[in-house]
């Protein structure tokens, strides 16, 4: 089988854009909001991290309180679908060199 090895190499590379793709989503949750920071494929990200902050009035008409409460998390998913492009991109990378071995003259 003949095989550019360049482009064997670039197809390499381009597997880890995606892994490396950020979002970012802002949800409303009961009392407050969440921001969401993710890296990899939007469906399966391998990085979380998220931010809550709630915010909760009381008030009887002679007293009112408010409680804010701010919590965080971060998190990094070893089973996720954007894991799978690096085993693919470094596959394609080995198989580059092996095949720009095998073109080279040996003498």
């Amino acid at each position: 089988m003949l095989a550019n090895p360049r482009a064997l190499y670039w197809i390499g590379v381009l597997c880890f854009f995606p892994f490396f793709r950020p979002g970012y989503d802002r949800l409303a949750i009961p009392g407050g909001v969440e921001d969401r920071f993710t890296l990899g494929v939007p469906a399966s990200p391998w990085l979380v991290a998220s931010w809550t902050e709630t915010t909760q009035e009381r008030g009887d008409g002679s007293s009112f309180s408010l409680t804010r409460h701010a919590g965080h998390s971060f998190r990094v998913e070893p089973l996720a679908w954007s894991w799978l492009l690096v085993v693919v991109g470094v596959g394609f990378i080995v198989a580059s060199r092996r095949a720009k071995a095998r073109q080279a003259p040996r003498g």
